[in-house]
């Protein structure tokens, strides 16, 4: 049973969280509601976060002189045919001189966490030790990447470890993702909103490559940023016998006419991702090939797909072609 002190600081919780939660919605500044340096991270994953989804305040409990909100925010999807989306999670709040104010959950339980810094990438994991020399591997790539396409990382990243995603934005207090599936233990996931990956292994190159692209690039086509991914951040074996090799052979099975716009966006991404990346990367390696770096950094100032052939001089009625030239295939469209 709870004694009247415990109660009385619950419903100051309940007051602030709902507050909280109106002036989100009204889209007014929040920041009066948070801990100094602490920020609501998990709607910055979720486009429309307190607009779309209906927030209800499950449980309030105390551990170790900080209160955790459990939150569970859920909407109706129709695109999924009433599929529920959402997630579970946790928000903290501690005492401060102002009264009680809300910290993210990343934020309260940071200093828990294993951590390496390296140059440019704050690692954080749990559940099993990182290796220093592995997070270098990953410095070490970051660095080669800049240099050799002449960009660079809008800002330091926060790298977030554990053997599989799921687990890994669990240190964000992210309980359960609503319709979601596991990643596996090889998986791992880029949110440029907060700059931050979550991976099943300090290495992944792949991701990386996001963290630098994604941010700072005019283009925000998937083409273009899954293609250099791929193409830069997927060993040479990798890349040529489990995305080349099968696109291609998924090409002659599969024909696609490129004169259309955004064939892969549109059709073949869901049913086979294989195909979006492979394709970006053979036009992020031919670019690279004939137009070096330079070429690929104004490729990326592209912002339609019609824009990337135009750029590239292929004139409409030869896209097909001269994709399925790049596969050493010959055209059936």
């Amino acid at each position: 049973m709870m004694n009247r002190c415990e109660v009385a600081q619950k419903a100051e919780l309940v007051e602030l969280w709902q507050d909280y939660v109106r002036a989100a919605q009204a889209g007014e500044p929040t920041e009066r509601f948070w801990a100094e340096g602490s920020c609501d991270i998990v709607p910055q994953i979720f486009q429309g976060f307190y607009q779309n989804f209906n927030q209800e305040l499950v449980d309030i409990q105390a551990r170790d002189g900080v209160f955790r909100l459990l939150i569970d925010a859920k909407h109706i999807s129709e695109k999924r045919a009433g599929a529920t989306q959402g997630v579970y999670y946790i928000i903290c709040a501690v005492a401060t001189d102002d009264g009680y104010r809300l910290k993210s959950y990343f934020d309260t339980y940071k200093s828990t966490f294993e951590h390496i810094a390296t140059e440019h990438i704050d690692f954080y994991g749990s559940g099993r030790p990182m290796s220093h020399e592995e997070c270098m591997l990953s410095e070490k790539f970051l660095t080669a990447f800049e240099q050799q396409y002449g960009v660079k990382m809008a800002e330091r990243l926060t790298y977030i470890y554990n053997p599989s995603v799921n687990m890994a934005m669990n240190n964000l207090g992210i309980l359960k993702v609503y319709d979601g599936t596991s990643n596996g233990s090889a998986g791992a996931l880029y949110v440029e909103s907060i700059h931050t990956i979550f991976a099943g292994n300090t290495r992944h190159f792949h991701e990386l490559v996001h963290a630098v692209m994604m941010p700072t690039a005019k283009s925000k086509l998937l083409l273009l940023h899954e293609g250099i991914a791929t193409y830069a951040g997927t060993s040479s074996e990798k890349y040529n016998k489990g995305y080349v090799q099968k696109c291609a052979a998924w090409l002659k099975k599969h024909p696609i006419d490129f004169t259309t716009a955004e064939p892969l966006h549109l059709t073949h991404y869901k049913s086979n991702a294989t195909v979006l990346y492979a394709v970006g990367a053979k036009l992020i390696e031919y670019t690279f090939k004939y137009m070096g770096a330079e070429g690929v950094r104004a490729l990326f100032e592209q912002e339609s797909y019609d824009d990337i052939f135009e750029y590239l001089g292929v004139p409409r009625k030869e896209r097909t072609a001269f994709v399925y030239g790049l596969f050493g295939l010959y055209s059936k469209k």
